[in-house]
């Protein structure tokens, strides 16, 4: 395997409006102001509303689980990760599968709230490895967008579905990592199963989110493992038809060199470069 380089975090910011296609961009444009803020709302919180997930505390629990003393006894176990007390509280009645406000599912708790233990011993417990709670959800989708690989390897170690799908769109755990460009959770995912060929209902496979979202060392990594750099979406573009897309002015140098490397591999694979990709010759 080839070595690729990460992309800064700041390479991959609020400009990206810019590096859209000209189709793209047109559209920003037409929808106006309001729509622009919405999907500067949704670039900071996530998709489908999904908050930002950060380590929880006892508030937060009773905020889920307040009406329902013997869930959140279990959310708090949860949340402190302590294996016996989960245990006990599930032999005693409490549902490893309770839900929550906004219908989280106790397994989406222990990810938002931080704890590996408390997930593993929840799974243990009993608890559904594919249920789908808040967004339409499974655990794995939420675990995909975390740094720590953990998560994702816990699950798919319980047997997890990797491919499971959000509902509504069928979009896999393997988008969501894409669009964090956390490379461990990514690596996690791929070894687990994940189908790099999967397609949502617009069409769109892994390769293309990454090249929207400007992961170059994702959208290497995906054509190392066999993704078909000639697929198209419903509306018919391949990954390049995004990825090259980018104002090269506004790349970082190792944005800018990942995309020589893409083009690199691009034409020693014999898969002719579009347009705007000539000029990474």
């Amino acid at each position: 395997m080839s070595r690729i380089e990460t992309v800064p975090a700041q390479a991959a910011d609020v400009r990206r409006s810019a590096r859209r296609p000209h189709h793209a961009r047109a559209l920003i444009v037409f929808v106006g102001i309001p729509t622009i803020v919405a999907l500067v709302i949704v670039a900071i919180l996530g998709t489908a509303g999904i908050p930002s997930l950060t380590a929880g505390s006892r508030a937060d629990a009773e905020h889920y689980y307040g009406t329902d003393p013997t869930a959140l006894a279990l959310a708090t176990a949860v949340t402190a990760g302590d294996h016996d007390r989960i245990v006990e509280l599930v032999e005693a009645g409490a549902d490893p599968d309770a839900v929550g406000t906004d219908y989280i599912t106790m397994a989406q708790w222990a990810i938002e709230s931080g704890s590996p233990d408390g997930l593993e011993a929840l799974l243990e417990a009993g608890a559904l490895r594919d249920r789908l709670g808040r967004a339409g959800r499974a655990p794995l989708h939420d675990a995909a967008r975390q740094s720590d690989p953990r998560y994702a390897r816990i699950l798919l170690t319980a047997g997890a579905d990797p491919d499971v799908r959000v509902a509504y769109s069928d979009t896999t755990a393997l988008r969501e990592a894409c669009l964090a460009a956390h490379a461990a959770t990514f690596e996690a995912l791929v070894a687990g199963g994940a189908d790099v060929e999967a397609r949502d209902r617009a069409g769109d496979r892994a390769l293309h989110i990454c090249a929207r979202a400007g992961t170059g060392a994702l959208v290497l990594r995906l054509l190392e493992l066999g993704a078909d750099p000639t697929a198209r979406n419903v509306a018919g573009n391949t990954f390049q038809d995004y990825y090259f897309s980018f104002d090269d002015s506004l790349l970082s140098w190792a944005a800018h060199r990942q995309h020589l490397q893409t083009a690199a591999w691009l034409q020693e694979h014999r898969v002719p470069l579009v347009p705007r990709a000539e000029r990474y010759r």
